[in-house]
């Protein structure tokens, strides 16, 4: 074989990647997306004034440690006191689920009224996400080009987790950008890192809790040592700010109350979801 005909069958292999008119047809694609996408993103961002979100329990908390009222106040004594009329003046439950350290985080938005916090609330979400994503892309050594961008970010904007996760102003975009710096500092030799994110994340929302089976799996002591002091000194920095009543309240008299949220449709959690499936009624249901 000549060199020339080395060349001709180099030169007859396909292009790898998109053509240009693919590349530059997702950019048209996206912003269609957005234009139909863009009245639930608002309704997202900015509800109307009667409508209410699990964003107003965790707002209503932080109100109340700003305001020297205990954290997990009842809503029907909290929220009359901090929306204007026409304001979401009620909650599906009689306090705040979440957990006591959950509520130092919403603290900066409690001088914001509802919708203002709320808004800024999902604004410093998705810069979270921005960074997990860019994570994941440094650890992968993924290379994007300007054009490469438009698919994910039109995936994003169909993505309902993501909408039903801004809707209600949720915690989970926060233990997205531990979750995933924990992965990479772990990827990285630093698992003490690793094992201190993890424990944050479990202050915050128990579940991610389950993780430290992996540490235990692999013997990486030293994760789940830095783990579990995260975890103590977070809880200590919660019971000094909240004051240290706030966990046994939590414990004996919140927890209690989460049982009639279990089957509501409104939940979207896992547990939400196998509740409805194998154990619809609730104690307020006839069994």
């Amino acid at each position: 074989m000549s060199v020339d005909d080395g060349e001709a069958c180099v030169n007859s292999e396909p292009r790898r990647g998109w053509t240009v008119p693919r590349s530059r047809l997702w950019p048209i694609v996206t912003v269609l997306v957005l234009i139909v996408q863009t009245p639930f993103l608002i309704l997202a961002f900015w509800p109307p004034r009667e409508v209410h979100s699990d964003f107003v329990q965790d707002w209503a908390s932080a109100r109340n440690v700003l305001n020297g009222l205990p954290a997990y106040t009842e809503h029907t004594v909290a929220l009359p006191r901090y929306v204007r009329a026409g304001g979401p003046a009620q909650s599906n439950l009689l306090v705040n689920a979440h957990p006591p350290t959950s509520v130092l985080l919403f603290l900066p938005f409690a001088t914001l009224d509802y919708r203002p916090a709320l808004l800024a609330w999902n604004l410093s979400g998705l810069a979270m996400l921005g960074v997990s994503l860019m994570v994941v892309r440094r650890q992968l050594g993924v290379s994007l080009s300007s054009w490469s961008i438009f698919p994910p970010l039109c995936l994003l904007l169909i993505c309902f987790p993501l909408l039903q996760q801004l809707s209600q102003g949720q915690l989970n975009l926060v233990l997205v950008l531990l979750v995933t710096g924990a992965w990479a500092a772990e990827r990285s030799g630093r698992v003490g890192w690793a094992g201190a994110m993890i424990g944050a994340a479990t202050a915050i929302k128990l579940f991610p809790g389950f993780l430290f089976l992996y540490f235990i799996v692999r013997r990486q002591w030293s994760a789940l040592i830095a783990g579990l002091l995260s975890l103590v000194l977070l809880t200590g920095l919660t019971a000094s700010i909240l004051g240290p009543e706030v966990y046994p309240t939590y414990i004996h008299d919140v927890l209690p109350h989460l049982d009639q949220c279990r089957t509501a449709w409104s939940n979207a959690s896992l547990v939400g979801f196998w509740t409805r499936l194998f154990n619809p009624a609730t104690y307020e249901e006839p069994r």
